[in-house]
C-alpha cells in the first residue's frame, strides 16, 4: 500500500477486525480495504500497475500473486515478474486504475462488481458503484485511455470492448461517450486529482513516443529496411497522441468546473488554464 489518506482499514484474509492501514503495509490474497469520508489509498501491483481507492470504498483482493521484491537503494520494491494475477472484487465506492501493457500472456488482471466482470488491457479506468437514493445503485465504468474488455455485464448481457473515451453502465446496451460532467460531480477530490494527473502524464507520453520514433526516422529513415513499417507506426503513434490529448483537454475542462476545482488545482500545485495550455501544445505537435 503505497499511500493513505484519512481513515483506511484492512480486514485480513478469513479475519474480522479491522485495522487501521499505514503506507507501505503489504496487501495479501484475501484482504479487504474499507475508506471513509474523505479519505483514499493508492495499492502498487507492481510494474507500475496502481490503483486508487476513493472514499466510501471497499474492495476485496480476490486473487493476487506472490510479490516479488529486490533492495534498490537501501529500498525495497516491487519487481517486475511474468505470471502476475490480480482480481479485485468491489463492492462499493469509486476505484481509479492505472494498468500498465500487461506483457506476457501469463499475466491478468480482473475487475469484478456485482453485475460485471472485466479484463483489463493496459488502460486508465474508472469504476463506480453510486448510491442512487431509494432507486437502488448505479455502476458506471469510463475508460480514459486503452481499452477494457468486459466480460459480460450481467443486467444486459453486454459483452465486448469500451474503448478510450467511453463510459458504459449497469443498465446500458452498449457503450456511450463519457459525461465528463457527471464524472467529476460524482468522485471525490483525491480521486479527481488521480485522474487528472495520469491523464495528463499519458498524453505526453504518447507525444515522446511518437517524436521519438521521428527522431529516428529523420536521422536514420533512408538506411533503415522497416521504415515504412516505422512509418506507419509513427502515424498511428501521433494519432494516439492526438485523441489522448482532446481526452485529458476534457478532462481539463470538466475538472475546472466541478465544484472541487479549487481543491484540485490546490493539490495539484498548477492551474488548469496551464495545463490546458499543455494539452493544446501536444495536440499542435500530435
Amino acid at each position: 500500500m503505497d499511500e493513505v489518506n484519512g481513515e483506511v482499514y484492512i480486514t485480513r484474509s478469513g479475519g474480522k477486525l479491522e485495522i487501521a492501514a499505514m503506507p507501505g503495509m503489504k496487501i495479501f490474497q484475501g484482504d479487504t480495504i474499507r475508506t471513509g469520508k474523505g479519505s483514499s489509498a493508492k495499492l502498487n501491483f507492481g510494474d507500475g500497475d496502481e490503483t486508487t481507492l476513493g472514499e466510501y470504498t471497499i474492495v476485496t483482493i480476490s486473487e493476487l500473486s506472490p510479490f516479488e521484491e529486490e533492495e534498490v537503494g537501501g529500498f525495497m520494491i516491487l519487481s517486475k515478474y511474468s505470471n502476475k494475477k490480480v482480481t479485485v472484487k468491489q463492492q462499493s465506492g469509486s476505484l481509479w486504475y492505472k494498468v500498465k501493457n500487461l506483457g506476457t500472456s501469463g499475466n491478468r488482471h480482473k475487475v469484478k462488481t456485482s453485475t460485471a466482470i472485466m479484463g483489463v488491457r493496459g488502460t486508465l479506468f474508472l469504476t463506480e458503484i453510486a448510491s442512487q437514493g431509494s432507486s437502488g445503485v448505479m455502476e458506471y465504468l469510463r475508460v480514459l485511455d486503452g481499452r477494457l474488455n468486459v466480460e459480460q455485464l450481467n443486467n444486459t448481457g453486454y459483452s465486448g470492448d469500451i474503448n478510450a473515451g467511453e463510459q458504459i453502465t449497469d443498465t446500458d446496451n452498449e457503450p456511450r461517450p463519457i459525461d465528463y460532467n457527471e464524472l467529476f460531480a460524482s468522485v471525490d477530490s483525491n480521486l479527481a486529482v488521480e485522474i487528472v494527473l495520469d491523464t495528463i502524464s499519458v498524453a505526453q507520453e504518447r507525444l515522446e513516443q511518437a517524436l521519438e520514433l521521428l527522431d529516428v526516422l529523420s536521422e536514420e529513415g533512408g538506411q533503415l529496411d522497416n521504415a515504412q513499417e516505422l512509418a506507419l507506426e509513427l502515424i498511428q503513434l501521433a494519432a494516439k497522441a492526438e485523441a489522448q490529448a482532446k481526452i485529458a483537454l476534457n478532462v481539463l475542462q470538466a475538472a475546472a468546473n466541478s465544484l472541487v476545482a479549487n481543491e484540485i488545482e490546490q493539490m495539484l500545485g498548477t492551474n488548469f488554464s496551464q495545463e490546458v495550455q499543455r494539452m493544446n501544445e501536444i495536440l499542435k505537435q500530435a
